[in-house]
């Protein structure tokens, strides 16, 4: 045990609290969101059964049953699908099929593929105009002759302005490069946009916009090697055999793909920032706002077609595997670059067929191209290329839906995980805590270990010899953690479980103590070792947390509890010691921590210097040999007979039973 010790405190045994007390519940929570993400998939649920066939039914993960592995294969579907709708995304921004070969060909060979957007903005004076404003008001004054109006002068005042134009332009571009894109050989153009717009100002000294350039730029070769040539159709598989690999959401493959779609939102996000500098080049403030709710409404309006939906296993082998024919309405919607292929480890699954999940890409892949005639014809935004435009809308509203596809990818694969959770919470019947897994540890060592060496609780009594009666006992006690079951308190402190190895006094060295830089104490007696293992999940800083040392005396009796470190075999190094009597109670809590293993502390010093090295293994040495948590007890009794010369038990007392 690695520690750091506080000072001992006597304190009475604290109260358990009420049980009327009442704590938030992670199982609670991870149903709730269950069940929120489930009404959100209902809505789409209709949607999709417009687009299937009547004959196809697609349920809910949750309300069709279903083995282990088409939980995997729903991952690999779920990605596919996602991967196949930003690729298509990006081909209705200028992405063509012979641009995704040579994509292909530069990740293939290991080069880096990346998405870079450029904004560029500038603001140039054009000219000055003076014009004159009359001014509303009119003053009139009038000349009387013998008490009648002979005549009347009205005036008005006439102002010259002086009007300041200025020519504004925005222009962006965005393109694939290889690496850093040195060369124009290393790039792909994919849309280019120049838009221009005049602004007013009534002086010349100060610019109404500031040029700027920036430049955002996101690593896309994960995206790209998933896209399998020629056909372009994903091929994202999870590696089950993999060391790392827990649960579908659980493993490397599905970790590369969510940090890919990060990465990409964070991207898309930036540019969207980007874009709204566009709007300061329009003397219309009011048009940025109005564009933000018109493509909120598209991306309301289309189908997202990443979803977690299972339907009854496929009892044609071929049915699942099906490919789309010229007939099919998914190929009759043209600028499908990406879609699924066939795969047997889908077939027998529960999974939706590869026919089906391709109309969702088709219907998705429609609905983009009706929301970009409608923003075309909004009379709410400005026609062709200007900034704040058309243009810049539909530009907008497809990043939008291309981020809005990773989210629901993410929540999916979060859904997949929560599922597996519920079930196995439903399965047990309840939140498995630390404290439930101590409890079946018990229990399983109880089956594995043979009587004489199975983990004991660390609670001894402190007596003088066999013949004695205990002056007290000492244990060492965890205060249970708080349950998770309908808000459950924490339990009463008990003593840890232990395994011991005991060694007679006579068969042990004596060992000492210093109480000073020349007295020295030799004590022998019995000596217990314990070794515990503490078992912990979830978050690693409540490992040994609530664990305490008690020592309680009985009546009549007294002990010295020493606390400290074994240094050797015949040394003790006390910390902190106290003298507990009489019904007193002592209760040590124990800071403990953790030292690194011997991998960890292998991968650690790796890319270390020799003397830096050299340091780290003298120190480690220090930990592992003298950091052993000591307890030692000294009877006071027998030591105060021996010095006041008294026979044996001449001060012990005894308490008859009548």
């Amino acid at each position: 045990l690695k520690h750091a010790h506080r000072k001992a405190v006597r304190r009475p045994r604290p109260h358990p609290p009420s049980p009327h007390t009442r704590l938030p519940s992670p199982v609670m929570a991870n149903a709730f969101a269950v069940t929120a993400f489930e009404s959100k998939l209902r809505a789409a649920l209709q949607r999709v059964r417009l687009v299937l066939d009547t004959e196809r039914a697609p349920q809910l993960a949750s309300e069709v049953h279903h083995r282990y592995q088409d939980k995997y294969v729903l991952a690999e579907c779920l990605t596919n699908s996602a991967v196949a709708s930003q690729v298509n995304c990006l081909a209705s921004l200028g992405l063509r099929a012979e641009h995704l070969e040579q994509l292909a060909s530069w990740a293939g060979a290991g080069t880096a593929v990346s998405l870079c957007f450029e904004l560029q903005t500038s603001c140039t004076h054009d000219r000055t105009e003076t014009r004159e404003v009359e001014s509303p008001e009119s003053r009139t004054v009038e000349k009387s002759a013998g008490g009648r109006v002979v005549a009347a002068l009205t005036s008005k005042v006439t102002t010259k302005v002086e009007e300041h134009f200025w020519k504004t332009e925005g222009k962006y571009h965005l393109f694939a490069t290889r690496g850093v894109g040195a060369v124009d050989t290393d790039r792909i153009s994919l849309l280019r946009r120049t838009g221009r717009a005049e602004m007013k100002t009534s002086f010349a000294e100060v610019a109404p916009h500031v040029g700027r350039r920036t430049t955002q730029q996101v690593n896309i070769s994960w995206l790209v090697r998933q896209l399998e040539t020629p056909g372009f159709s994903p091929g994202f598989r999870i590696d089950r055999a993999h060391p790392k690999c827990h649960t579908p959401r659980r493993n490397v493959d599905v970790q590369m793909a969510a940090e890919q779609f990060a990465e990409l939102g964070a991207w898309i996000h930036r540019v969207q920032q980007d874009l709204s500098i566009l709007f300061d080049l329009q003397a219309d403030r009011a048009l940025k706002g109005q564009v933000a709710r018109d493509v909120e409404a598209c991306n309301e309006a289309m189908l997202l077609p990443v979803l977690p939906l299972l339907g009854e296993a496929s009892s044609e082998p071929g049915e699942s595997h099906a490919e789309p024919t010229a007939s099919s309405p998914e190929a009759s919607v043209s600028g499908i670059v990406a879609s699924l292929s066939s795969s047997e480890d889908w077939a027998g699954s529960c999974v939706m067929a590869t026919r089906d999940a391709n109309r969702l890409l088709a219907e998705e892949l429609r609905a983009l191209g009706q929301q970009r005639t409608c923003l075309a014809q909004s009379s709410s935004l400005i026609a062709g290329d200007a900034p704040g435009g058309v243009e810049q809308a539909v530009f907008s509203m497809t990043l939008e839906h291309c981020w809005r596809v990773g989210h629901q990818w993410s929540e999916s694969l979060d859904y997949i995980e929560r599922l597996l959770r519920r079930q196995l919470v439903a399965a047990i019947g309840k939140e498995v805590t630390p404290a439930d897994f101590a409890q079946y540890m018990g229990f399983h060592n109880r089956k594995v270990f043979r009587a004489p060496f199975a983990p004991m609780p660390f609670c001894f009594g402190a007596r003088r010899s066999q013949h004695h009666d205990p002056e007290g006992t000492v244990s060492l006690e965890e205060q249970e953690p708080e349950s998770c079951i309908f808000g459950s308190v924490a339990g009463a402190a008990t003593p840890v479980a232990t395994l011991v190895s005991k060694c007679a006094a006579d068969a042990a060295p004596d060992m000492r103590f210093a109480l000073g830089a020349s007295t020295f104490v030799t004590f022998r007696g019995d000596r217990h070792l314990h070794a515990w293992l503490s078992h912990r999940f979830g978050s690693a800083d409540t490992t040994g947390s609530g664990v305490s040392l008690v020592a309680r005396a009985r009546q009549f009796s007294s002990m010295i509890v020493l606390v400290g470190r074994i240094a050797s075999a015949s040394c003790f190094e006390p910390r902190c010691a106290a003298i507990v009597q009489n019904r007193d109670e002592l209760s040590v809590p124990l800071d403990l921590a953790t030292i690194p293993t011997a991998r960890e502390f292998q991968d650690a010093i790796e890319s270390l210097s020799p003397e830096q090295q050299d340091f780290a293994k003298a120190f480690r040495a220090m930990q592992l040999e003298s950091t052993l948590f000591g307890v030692l007890v000294i009877h006071i009794k027998p030591q105060m007979e021996a010095v006041l010369n008294l026979p044996p038990d001449s001060l012990t007392k005894e308490i008859k039973l009548t």
